[in-house]
């Protein structure tokens, strides 16, 4: 599994993590999501599964 990556272009930093579309990902991606969202996200709240 890879790891979140940071990335800076002054003066915004972002944390990022790349998401291939396979299933075996998106369970990391969603906890990692979570984890950061303080388990406020949804996927359901976005316009691709409207």
């Amino acid at each position: 599994m890879s790891k979140p990556q940071k990335f800076r272009k002054k003066p915004v930093e972002i944390e990022a993590m790349r998401f291939e579309g396979n299933n075996a990902r998106s369970h990391d991606v969603y906890l990692w999501i979570e984890e950061n969202t303080g388990g406020s996200y949804d996927y359901r709240d976005t316009d691709e599964f409207g």
